[in-house]
């Protein structure tokens, strides 16, 4: 039996399609060779639109959907047109994938994702180095607080 992993995206650039695109075409061996099944439950961008769906979105179908039309605005889904705090906390992930714009001096959104994902004790993983250099700390005694 496969472990299910229900993963949110916060911002869907070239980093978030390009993941998108790795997790389409690798499922089948993560689910093999580790016994995970990883799911993406909902993408929330700013301009692309937001969308999900505890069941799972199709990533082919989310990446088919940038390329047809730039933006998830078409996909079906339960839920639609969350903004990332609502995305964080009614999707039911696992994870969060937090690759939204981060402002230098604050950090912010990103920082704000952070902790939110951190405080419902959602695993967060993200290629923004804002809110680790402004709040390492912080960070660390919320996400040990909460066993993620």
């Amino acid at each position: 039996m496969s472990k299910l992993y229900k993963l949110a995206i916060i911002g869907f650039g070239n980093v978030g399609q390009g993941f998108t695109k790795i997790l389409a075409d690798k499922y089948e061996l993560l689910n093999e060779r580790f016994g995970v099944d990883i799911r993406i439950v909902a993408v929330c961008d700013l301009y692309k639109g937001s969308i999900a769906d505890p069941d799972g979105l199709d990533p082919n179908m989310l990446i088919s959907s940038i390329e047809l039309d730039g933006n998830l605005k078409s996909m079906d889904a339960k839920n639609v047109g969350w903004n990332a705090e609502e995305t964080i906390a009614k999707s039911g992930a696992d994870i969060l994938i937090e690759l939204a714009y981060t402002d230098l001096k604050t950090g912010e959104p990103a920082l704000s994702n952070v902790k939110q994902a951190l405080r419902n004790s959602m695993h967060v993983s993200m290629t923004n180095k804002g809110p680790v250099a402004l709040a390492f700390p912080e960070l660390r005694d919320i996400a040990t607080k909460n066993n993620v």
